[in-house]
């Protein structure tokens, strides 16, 4: 039966380019939103990354721009760059960071014209769906960015290898991606791409994970998802 769908991170591989212009695109669609909600949404909480209200995202995806596209980089310490960066934000406006946001895109866009940005999408566009779940439902678009971010997220987790030998098959009507193997423990039929995409996200609970239509070893799940502490509370319930 799955023979037949696509493989998001090697049938459906975007170039290099469609990958770049999806970061760029991403970047100024939240750049857009920013300005739009204004100052007033800034000290709103983000549910899928609790520590943080919408000023920091805000920050943390401005700063992984810069730093990435200076050839900085987060040196020894990811975490604590990443802290320390959202840290030197916080009594900027929501507009200012925007604007540093804006001003950061062409030395993105000429260092990593025809080079891979994967990761990059993937940590942006999650961001970005993030920030749209915290402005609420009015907000959202499930389709924003997600082929190449998809296409990326796939193969970053796959590239982490957390599921091991015993394989975890993850399905929706379109697509299929299998996680360790090659043999199938588990297998996992999902609603669509957009719910794929969160689930490899780290953005669904162990209630959303035990709640998905399983056959097999439903502990691989929790394996593939384990980069990051589940959230303690489902998101986007309401679509």
């Amino acid at each position: 039966m799955t023979q037949h769908l696509k493989d998001p991170a090697t049938d459906l591989a975007p170039s290099d380019d469609a990958m770049l212009t999806a970061y760029l695109d991403s970047a100024r669609r939240i750049i857009t939103l920013a300005r739009e909600v204004g100052e007033t949404a800034a000290p709103e909480p983000v549910p899928a990354c609790p520590a943080w209200t919408i000023r920091d995202l805000l920050a943390h995806v401005t700063s992984v721009g810069r730093l990435t596209s200076s050839g900085t980089g987060f040196g020894d310490d990811p975490q604590k760059t990443v802290d320390r960066e959202v840290s030197a934000r916080r009594q900027t406006s929501l507009a200012g960071i925007a604007d540093e946001f804006e001003s950061v895109l062409p030395t993105v866009e000429a260092r990593f014209a025809g080079r891979s940005v994967g990761p990059l999408v993937v940590d942006l566009v999650s961001h970005e769906h993030d920030l749209r779940t915290a402005l609420g439902p009015a907000y959202r678009d499930h389709e924003a960015g997600l082929p190449e971010a998809l296409s990326a997220m796939v193969a970053w987790v796959r590239y982490l290898d957390l599921v091991g030998e015993r394989g975890l098959l993850l399905r929706t009507p379109e697509v299929a991606a299998l996680f360790g193997g090659p043999q199938v423990a588990a297998e996992v039929d999902l609603p669509d791409a957009w719910e794929l995409f969160r689930l490899l996200g780290v953005r669904r609970s162990a209630d959303q994970l035990r709640a998905y239509r399983q056959n097999g070893d439903g502990s691989l799940l929790f394996d593939v998802t384990s980069r990051y502490p589940l959230p303690e509370k489902p998101l986007e319930t309401d679509g």
